[in-house]
């Protein structure tokens, strides 16, 4: 109980954090119409949405990050897009984490031990439906935006609505998707289907006179 993170616990709380925000697998999204690779125990972050996630003051949040980076717990690797946050020796809490599983296990019964195994099977099912919106890259705004709008068919509709919906979805429901933007450009399509999709607000220019000029509506 010497560690440091042991005596704060708003630092133990947000390391934490981290480790369950954290890819459990390397993997790709697209920024800025540029393809990025989020390697394992990486994740994209930044100190607004984890204060909002832990309701936690932002400047406390960006100090006890720096806190960590200073104890070596995570790196930081920022620039003027994103920060990508990366807990160092990711593998070595993953392997604590098993080693104490197995030893639990060991005292079970074999019934117990079958039960168990059952349960992992349905567990590791659902692991395979995908990860909450809140969990997902997307759940970043502007990334949500950029991938959604990424096809010239999807730029008609209201991003702003798609992602609340999703959001909301996620939220109320407990739902796990594996492509969030397939799922917010599927509800756009339904809505289309049954008459009922939200476009993006149409904007208009101002002529001379300082009227709207209607000729000049775009989306």
């Amino acid at each position: 109980m010497d560690n440091p993170i042991f005596q704060k616990p708003n630092l133990l709380q947000l390391f934490l954090y981290c480790l369950l925000k954290a890819n459990h697998e390397p993997k790709e999204i697209i920024f800025n119409n540029e393809i990025i690779k989020i390697e394992k125990g990486s994740f994209i972050t930044g100190r607004f949405e984890i204060a909002k996630d832990l309701k936690m003051n932002p400047a406390s949040v960006y100090k006890n990050l720096k806190k960590l980076e200073m104890l070596s717990y995570i790196s930081l690797n920022s620039n003027n897009k994103f920060s990508m946050l990366t807990i160092v020796k990711y593998n070595t809490y993953q392997t604590i984490v098993t080693t104490k599983e197995q030893q639990s296990n060991n005292k079970v019964t074999t019934k117990e031990q079958q039960s168990n195994t059952n349960k992992k099977y349905k567990n590791d099912k659902k692991e395979d439906r995908g990860e909450f919106f809140s969990q997902s890259p997307f759940f970043d705004f502007q990334l949500f935006k950029i991938n959604f709008t990424l096809n010239d068919k999807y730029k008609k509709y209201d991003v702003n609505y798609y992602y609340e919906a999703v959001k909301n979805w996620s939220e109320s429901k407990g739902a796990k998707k594996k492509d969030w933007i397939a799922t917010a450009r599927g509800f756009a399509i339904r809505d289309e289907k049954e008459n009922k999709a939200k476009l993006k607000p149409i904007s208009y220019k101002s002529n001379d006179n300082g009227k709207y000029d209607p000729s000049t509506a775009h989306l």
